[in-house]
């Protein structure tokens, strides 16, 4: 073998190792953490977790008062907690060959979760789910907010879509007079009332149930009628602390160039066992890329020769 090219391919391979002893967490690790936050097993005492610990499946993190949490799971779902969160890992099988065959279930008891999906949200869809009070939130790709506090409930997505299904009554608007919130909104024209309901969340429909009353209407009416509750008041504003954004960005900036750094090392260990790579030579006036073969794929004479086209 050329040495050169043994030199490459064991450069290659340590860094793809390298890459990937960091993403093999056990479910998630700890990005950021301010306060105090701690796994609690299945079996077993709570553990303070502090930044770089991992979470496991099984496992239920707890945020202490004042406090957030920032983790990354092991295909790059970012998901963060605010003050007072409860929040289940009861589901975490990722299969980095196959995402599509990976599945998530995250139960969120109480307090807020913002949750940004990663390459199993990608791959398929149907195979993440979040619950929220009684509710079970199915997504498409997307990036969710939401609050629970009982049986009391918000989602909003920043991004993509997801379909809240709980059981309970729908309408469309508040009633102009005789609400219990007071608040002068359109009498609706197409309410819903369903035993059991389905309301579809996007960037320009968003949902909220308080005291049992489900509403599906603008993110913005969301946002009004959560004032009316002091607990989902409470989440709402610790998931727009702009420290915690900032933290949720860094997690989000990591994994996307964790996952660069790996899409390069699989094609530079693809392009070696090819024997081929793709390197800048003179095209004419204006230069470009060329495809040059290996030194050892060809001819001992023309490898040899120092006017040779080939890469060593």
């Amino acid at each position: 073998m050329n040495p050169l090219k043994h030199v490459l391919q064991r450069t290659a391979l340590a860094l793809a190792a390298t890459l990937l002893c960091q993403i093999a967490w056990a479910a998630a690790e700890v990005s950021n953490l301010t306060g105090t936050a701690q796994a609690i097993p299945g079996a077993g005492a709570p553990r303070a977790l502090k930044q770089g610990d991992r979470v496991n499946q099984g496992e239920t993190v707890s945020t202490g008062a004042g406090s957030s949490i920032v983790m990354t799971f092991d295909d790059g779902q970012i998901v963060a907690l605010t003050a007072n969160s409860r929040l289940a890992i009861n589901t975490y099988s990722y299969n980095k060959e196959k995402p599509a065959e990976s599945n998530v279930l995250l139960n969120l008891a109480s307090g807020g979760m913002r949750a940004i999906t990663g390459l199993i949200g990608k791959a398929k869809p149907s195979n993440v789910a979040y619950r929220a009070g009684n509710a079970t939130i199915g997504i498409r790709g997307t990036d969710l907010e939401i609050g629970a506090d009982g049986e009391d409930l918000f989602v909003i997505a920043n991004d993509g879509e997801a379909e809240v299904e709980s059981p309970g009554t729908l309408t469309g608007w508040v009633p102009l007079s005789g609400n219990m919130f007071g608040m002068p909104l359109p009498l609706p024209t197409d309410a819903l009332h369903l035993a059991a309901l389905r309301a579809t969340v996007n960037k320009t429909t968003g949902f909220v149930r308080i005291l049992g009353i489900s509403r599906r209407t603008t993110p913005e009416q969301v946002r009004q009628l959560i004032l009316n509750s002091p607990a989902l008041a409470n989440i709402r504003r610790g998931l727009t602390d702009q420290q915690l954004q900032q933290f949720i960005n860094n997690a989000v900036s990591s994994v996307r160039a964790t996952q660069r750094a790996t899409s390069g090392v699989s094609l530079v260990l693809t392009n070696l066992g090819e024997g081929t790579a793709k390197v800048n030579v003179p095209s004419g006036s204006g230069g470009g890329t060329s495809t040059l073969p290996s030194c050892s794929t060809i001819s001992p004479v023309t490898a040899q020769n120092p006017g040779g086209n080939c890469r060593p």
